[in-house]
């Protein structure tokens, strides 16, 4: 309390020579900052790697199509499906068309329960299209009749899906959805079974492209039916991982190149193996952690940051992200200077007991004794 009133004056309000010593970010490091955090985590081994294949897959234009992108958290995953989205709308604008993608983002789960209306619907408003506001009328039942309410939101789910299908087959485009593993983490095994019985649907009846993209636990829901294990194209966008150390020490060289300064040659392509370890090999940590710092740096006066600066600040974030559940440890080195070794779903749960965050989630297990 005495610290808080320290802070505030008279007035309420927050004590402005607790700002004294704090400098605001010139419009350079500000420009750099959000260059880096939007636009430099694409620039590595594997981005380049995994588009070429997605796109690929995508120009072969086969019949229903399911292409799968799995990466671990702040791989690129989304960076990757806005690439694919311009790439696609460039290709339909040079053929005479309006569009070539729709990207969405599902929304979590209520109840357990898959929201369908809620992937037509966003796939229509991205579109543009004209979205259906009548309902398609079901016929009247004597015995058990659901409510009023029940058939007007059936009503208006037929009614998005019959628009849905009518403008898919008006025009040609390919549908990506992002983050699907939010809803493999928070859908029933029944609503999970249903969502990719949408999925088969959606790619059969309307002739579509899928791409889906989500981390590990994606899989759990493109392996339920022998259908759609067998139609899909699985893309990983990697890590970097064990045995590559001179290709990360190579993005880091980079890196300290875009910096303009910011840091002396060698900051960061000195240290591969250790960067490798704090960051689990996830480029968008690397470049993230890099902004920080330079913002931190510039705010407190400093025009470089040193080594160590960059060291401390990757610590406290990596001990953090060791009992994240977005987390997995796999195919990344160990402690520095020591063994190479990768941590597996067992040494996990020996480091965080059942039922804590550490423990990787979900535990949805495919319904169908074949879709493994």
């Amino acid at each position: 309390m005495n610290q808080m009133n320290h802070q505030l004056d008279h007035e309420g309000q927050l004590d402005a020579s607790l700002f004294d010593d704090l400098q605001a970010l010139d419009g350079t490091t500000r420009k750099l900052i959000h260059s880096l955090t939007y636009e430099w985590v694409t620039r590595h081994l594997h981005f380049d790697e995994a588009l070429r294949r997605v796109i690929g897959y995508i120009d072969d234009d086969l019949p229903g199509q399911l292409i799968p992108i799995i990466g671990e958290s702040r791989t690129g995953k989304s960076a990757l499906l806005h690439f694919i989205l311009r790439y696609l709308n460039s290709v339909a604008r040079q053929s005479g068309r309006k569009i070539g993608g729709v990207l969405i983002e599902l929304s979590v789960s209520q109840n357990g329960q898959f929201d369908a209306y809620d992937l037509y619907y966003k796939a229509l408003a991205q579109m543009g299209a004209a979205l259906i506001s009548q309902k398609i009328p079901y016929p009247p039942m004597e015995l058990g009749a659901p409510s009023r309410k029940d058939l007007a939101a059936k009503g208006r789910l037929r009614g998005l899906e019959y628009a849905f299908k009518q403008a898919a087959l008006n025009e040609r485009f390919t549908l990506l959805i992002d983050d699907v593993n939010t809803q493999v983490g928070t859908l029933s095994a029944n609503a999970l079974r249903r969502f990719a019985e949408i999925l088969k649907y959606t790619t059969n009846n309307c002739v579509l492209t899928v791409v889906v993209a989500g981390c590990p636990e994606l899989t759990v829901l493109t392996s339920q039916t022998d259908q759609l294990v067998a139609r899909r194209e699985q893309v990983e966008l990697h890590v970097y991982r064990l045995g590559e150390e001179q290709a990360i020490c190579d993005f880091l060289g980079e890196l300290e190149k875009i910096v303009c300064g910011w840091c002396q040659p060698g900051t960061l392509s000195g240290h591969p193996e250790e960067i490798m370890f704090l960051s689990f090999g996830r480029v968008g940590l690397i470049v993230s952690w890099t902004a920080r710092v330079i913002g931190q740096e510039s705010r407190a006066g400093n025009s470089q940051f040193k080594w160590n600066t960059w060291k401390d600040f990757a610590s406290s974030r990596h001990c953090a992200l060791q009992t994240s559940s977005s987390v997995s440890f796999s195919d990344v080195t160990g402690e520095p200077g020591g063994d190479a070794k990768s941590v597996d779903e067992d040494h996990r749960r020996t480091r965080a007991p059942r039922g804590l965050p550490g423990e990787r989630k979900p535990r949805n297990r495919p319904l169908h004794p074949h879709g493994q």
